[in-house]
C-alpha cells in the first residue's frame, strides 16, 4: 500500500498543488490577461505578472512534453533560451482533463473530466470526451442525443476574451464535437503542417485589428511518446522539430506578440510485465460498473451498488494489477487537495467513482472490452509521478 505522505515526501509521486505554480493558475492568468472574468489565485496572479499585459498572445500547448524531457532541448534552441519555470499539470495528468481545465479556466475537481474515458453515470455510458464517442458502440455522441454541455457543466472562456480569437488546430481534429466547444464556437483554423501552421500565423498577425488571443495546440510529442517511448530516439528527434518550428515561429510574428508556451502533461514509460488488463469476465469486473475508466495509469472504478466493499476489494487484491497499484477512495484524494483546492462538484463526484488507482512504479491497467485488443502504450499518462505531472513553462 502506497504511503501518500511519504511518497509526496520523498518525490516518487507530486502533488499537483505541492511546490510549483499549477498548469490551472496559469490557464487563469491568460484568460484574465485576454479580458475573461475567472477567479485569480495568488500563484495566478505572479504568473500574470511574469507574463505581462500585451495586445497579442500566442499560446502554444506542446502535448506530452515535460520537465522529463528537458535534457532533449536542443542547446541555443527556443525551449533553452526561454524556460521560465516549471509548473505542475493537474490530476488525472492527461490531456481530456489538462484541456478541459484549460477551456474553462476550471480544477479537475470542478469539471469532473477523469480521462480518455470518463464514465457518466448520469447518462449510463462511457464517453471518450476528445473524441466524442461511447467506448462501447462507437457512435458518435450526438448520435445518442448528447451534446458537450451535457458532459461538462463548466462553461469555456474563450467566449468572454475581449480581443480577436483564434485557435490553429491541426486538421484532424479541428472539426470534433470537443474542439467546437473548447473553442466556445471561436474561429479555428486548421493546419496540414508545421510549416502550415507557421505561415498561418504569419498571416494572422500580419494585420491584426486591435487584440489578438491565439491558441496554438501542438500533438506529436505525445503520439509518438505512446508509440516508442518518451526516452526513445524518435521522440529526441521530434522535441528538435517542434523547438526548430517554434523557433521560425518566434521569427516569423511581430515581437509584439508575447508567446506563452506549455504542456498539459509528461509521460512515463511503463515495462510490459507492468502492463495489465481487466476483462469483462474477470472476477474484479463483476463488482464493477463501466469497467476501469480515467486512464489506464490512474484507473478510475465505480464500485456495483449493492456490492459488499470487502467483496470489491478481495477481488482487487486477487487480480494481478494489485502487486502495482493502491486503492485509494475518491473522497481521501479530494481531501487531500489532488483534484484541486476545492471540493469536488457533484458531477465529479459522479464521475471520479469510489476508487482510484494510484502507482508509484509506472504501471496500468487497462479495461479491454469483449472483441477488443490491448492498446498498451509503451509511453503513458495519468498519475501522479513526477514524469506524468512537472511540465514547463516558456515566455517569449
Amino acid at each position: 500500500m502506497v504511503d501518500l505522505d511519504d511518497a509526496f515526501g520523498e518525490g516518487s509521486l507530486v502533488h499537483p498543488l505541492a511546490g510549483a505554480a499549477s498548469s490551472v493558475d496559469l490557464f487563469s492568468a491568460v484568460a484574465r490577461l485576454a479580458g475573461g472574468g475567472v477567479r485569480a489565485s495568488d500563484n495566478a496572479s505572479e504568473l500574470g505578472d511574469a507574463i505581462g499585459h500585451h495586445d497579442h498572445y500566442l499560446f502554444v500547448l506542446v502535448d506530452g512534453l515535460g520537465v522529463s524531457l528537458q535534457d532533449r532541448f536542443p542547446r541555443g534552441g527556443f525551449f533553452t533560451t526561454s524556460l521560465a519555470r516549471p509548473l505542475n499539470s493537474v490530476f488525472p495528468s492527461t490531456t481530456a482533463v489538462a484541456l478541459t481545465s484549460l477551456a474553462t479556466a476550471a480544477w479537475p475537481a470542478e469539471h469532473g473530466i477523469t480521462g480518455w474515458f470518463t464514465y457518466f453515470p448520469e447518462h449510463r455510458r462511457v464517453i471518450a470526451p476528445l473524441l466524442f464517442r461511447e467506448r462501447a458502440t462507437d457512435i458518435a455522441g450526438g448520435e445518442i442525443g448528447l451534446g458537450m454541455n451535457d458532459l461538462v457543466t463548466e462553461k469555456p472562456v474563450l467566449g468572454s476574451f475581449f480581443r480577436t480569437v483564434a485557435s490553429v488546430l491541426p486538421k484532424e481534429i479541428s472539426t470534433g464535437e470537443y474542439a467546437t466547444w473548447s473553442r466556445a464556437g471561436t474561429p479555428i483554423v486548421p493546419y496540414r503542417s508545421f510549416e502550415h501552421a507557421r505561415r498561418i500565423l504569419t498571416r494572422l498577425y500580419r494585420r491584426p485589428a486591435g487584440p489578438t488571443y491565439t491558441y496554438l495546440y501542438l500533438l506529436t510529442v505525445d503520439k509518438l511518446s505512446h508509440v516508442h517511448g518518451s526516452s526513445s530516439d524518435e521522440v529526441a528527434a521530434e522535441v528538435r522539430r517542434v523547438d526548430g518550428m517554434l523557433a521560425r515561429v518566434r521569427e516569423s510574428i511581430p515581437p509584439s506578440v508575447r508567446m506563452i508556451v506549455t504542456a498539459d502533461h509528461g509521460l512515463v514509460d511503463v515495462p510490459r510485465e507492468r502492463h495489465y488488463e481487466l476483462h469483462d469476465d474477470d472476477p474484479l469486473a463483476r463488482h464493477l460498473l463501466a469497467g476501469q475508466t480515467g486512464e489506464a495509469a490512474a484507473p478510475v472504478f465505480h464500485v456495483e451498488p449493492g456490492t459488499d466493499e470487502q467483496s470489491f476489494l478481495d477481488a482487487f487484491t486477487a487480480h494481478p494489477a494489485s502487486a502495482s497499484f493502491s486503492l485509494f477512495r475518491t473522497s481521501e484524494l479530494a481531501r487531500r487537495g489532488v483534484y484541486g483546492p476545492v471540493p469536488l462538484s457533484d458531477a465529479a463526484s459522479l464521475h471520479l467513482g469510489d476508487y482510484v488507482g494510484i502507482a508509484t512504479d509506472p504501471a496500468t491497467l487497462e479495461y479491454v472490452p469483449d472483441g477488443r485488443t490491448a492498446v498498451a502504450h509503451v509511453g503513458v499518462h495519468g498519475g501522479l509521478r513526477p514524469g506524468e505531472i512537472q511540465v514547463p513553462l516558456f515566455l517569449a
